[in-house]
């Protein structure tokens, strides 16, 4: 009976310091269920790495690593705020109350468009198209780093 006795308050005493223990991670990491933000590089980087994905001929690769500087361009020019909870398309959609312009917005929207359809079908993605992806990618950072809408 004693046995007993001392199992139960060692379980009892294990489930409070576990309880703290979690309430102070949930603490020091925000809200339970909320994802942090994404991380993200310099466009640049971004695109650095997409063409020397391009260059090792894996188009998968430099196409994530295109929607990738995308979005820090988005980012860096307050127009998008990349969240790992929100899809492409729904980031895409806030362009125009973040105050984007309506050739920003549409740009945008078909490269997202094309990632999506890209990158999670099961086909291979080709080089040339991948290519394609990165230098539209390159040429809406160049426009939006130069201030033309």
């Amino acid at each position: 009976m004693l046995g007993v006795a001392l199992a139960v308050v060692l379980f009892g005493v294990l489930r409070v310091r576990w309880r703290r223990g979690r309430k102070r991670a949930v603490a020091a990491t925000g809200a339970p269920g909320e994802a942090p933000p994404l991380e993200l590089d310099t466009p640049g980087e971004h695109l650095g790495r997409a063409r020397t994905a391009l260059e090792t001929e894996d188009a998968r690769e430099a196409i994530r690593e295109g929607l990738l500087g995308l979005l820090s361009t988005l980012e860096q020019r307050r127009l998008a705020r990349p969240d790992r909870v929100k899809t492409n398309r729904e980031l895409a959609a806030e362009l125009p109350s973040r105050g984007a312009p309506a050739r920003v917005t549409g740009e945008v929207e078909r490269l997202v468009g094309w990632y999506d359809q890209a990158f999670y079908s099961l086909e291979p993605v080709p080089c040339d198209e991948a290519a394609h992806f990165v230098e539209s990618v390159e040429q809406l950072h160049g426009s939006l780093a130069e201030g033309r809408p």
